[in-house]
């Protein structure tokens, strides 16, 4: 990899009145689900040309996770949140592995998308963590759709997010994503990305 980038690409609007994707998926246990996912329509599907195949290391990978961070947002006369890591280090530990396999498998028109759910709090509440990314002009796009969003067994929770990970299960209310490298921000929609180049 070459150096982490400190600039911010894009933010994105992946809500839940987006476009219908086909989610095939890599690794899928309980608590864990990475995969591959593409337009359902295929003149959409073509028209998608991601740098894929590439192979990430597993140490570049972890630089790029561990140095996410998000401040969740509010109304205009909340005070600021404190910032917490996009992703915990049992996070890291269960996504790495899966995540290296499969940018090596997806192919130009695939998201590599990622959900990964957890018992938070004194409750045990389950929430998730979910969103994809993909390679761009020899950049690394990440979408965070939710962050410890909590869910149901319902279908409108666990089984939505398995079906699309870029399916968001709230109204985003806004809020900052920071890369550690720079401590650069983006204004947040229901989705955002940070970058990063590869080898």
């Amino acid at each position: 990899m070459k150096r982490i980038i400190a600039g911010i690409l894009i933010a994105l609007c992946v809500g839940c009145a987006g476009p219908v994707f086909v989610t095939r998926p890599i690794e899928d246990e309980p608590s864990l689900l990475v995969g591959l996912a593409s337009y359902n329509d295929q003149s959409k599907a073509t028209a998608i040309r991601h740098d894929h195949p590439v192979e990430w290391s597993k140490a570049d990978l972890h630089a790029i996770l561990k140095r996410l961070f998000i401040q969740e947002g509010g109304g205009l006369m909340d005070s600021a949140r404190p910032l917490q890591a996009v992703f915990s280090p049992e996070d890291m530990t269960s996504l790495i592995s899966s995540l290296h396999k499969t940018f090596k498998i997806a192919q130009s028109s695939d998201w590599i998308v990622f959900a990964i759910w957890g018992s938070f709090g004194k409750s045990q509440t389950l929430e998730v963590t979910s969103g994809g990314m993909f390679l761009e002009d020899q950049r690394l796009h990440i979408i965070v759709a939710n962050h410890r969003e909590r869910v149901s067994s319902a279908k409108d929770g666990i089984q939505a997010i398995r079906s699309n990970p870029f399916h968001s299960l709230s109204d985003v209310k806004g809020g900052l994503i920071f890369f550690q490298a720079a401590m650069s921000l983006i204004h947040e929609t229901a989705g955002s990305s940070v970058g990063s180049n590869p080898r």
